[in-house]
């Protein structure tokens, strides 16, 4: 009786073993839950990458290199660092999406900023779509300067945060300027 309970449970760990790199190879994920919550990620980062593009517009080309303070970054740094940081937690996945990691412009001016940031957003996007489920569920992403690995979905909420944050920053940056920032919205009934 136990010889016929460990084949048997040794032949479904076998089939489910089996069954992960086939959904991975086929595109279909075998974990709903993982596969939404990529998803779900996915309309959160578009949602947030409207909207820091809309705050980019709302500044005047001339103020890019406004700060408030001599500690802190222009609002055109502030960009460029935000773009910097969302290719730099998603080479970690090294997928070669979208061309490749962009690189940040020679020179901050609102245009090179824009398709800068654009393309930054469009990197990440375009690596979470070709993300399998086994990506998406690794333990193992080293992050430069961090000995320890991290989740996938660590890297994603890093992101998310990081880029939310320094949005939150800038948004400061058209207020003194007496500029109203564009409002905040947030999936799935964040209409403007």
């Amino acid at each position: 009786m136990k010889r016929r309970t460990l084949i048997s449970t040794a032949a479904q760990g076998l089939a489910l073993a089996g069954a992960a790199p086939l959904a991975a190879a086929s595109g279909k994920w075998s974990d709903p839950f993982a596969e939404k919550l990529r998803d779900d990620f996915l309309g959160h980062w578009r949602s947030t990458s409207e909207y820091s593009l809309e705050v980019l517009e709302a500044m005047p080309a001339k103020e890019f290199g406004f700060k408030p303070d001599e500690q802190q970054r222009t609002f055109g740094e502030q960009l460029e660092h935000l773009a910097i940081a969302n290719a730099m937690y998603f080479v970690r996945f090294e997928k070669d999406a979208a061309g490749g990691s962009p690189q940040p412009p020679k020179t901050l001016t609102k245009d090179t900023l824009r398709e800068f940031l654009t393309k930054s957003f469009g990197y990440v996007e375009a690596v979470l779509t070709s993300l399998s489920e086994e990506d998406f569920l690794r333990r193992d992403v080293q992050m430069k300067f961090r000995a320890a690995p991290h989740t996938a979905q660590d890297i994603f909420l890093r992101a998310y945060m990081h880029t939310t944050h320094h949005t939150g920053q800038i948004v400061t940056y058209l207020r003194l300027k007496g500029i109203t920032p564009p409002r905040w919205r947030f999936p799935p009934n964040g209409d403007a």
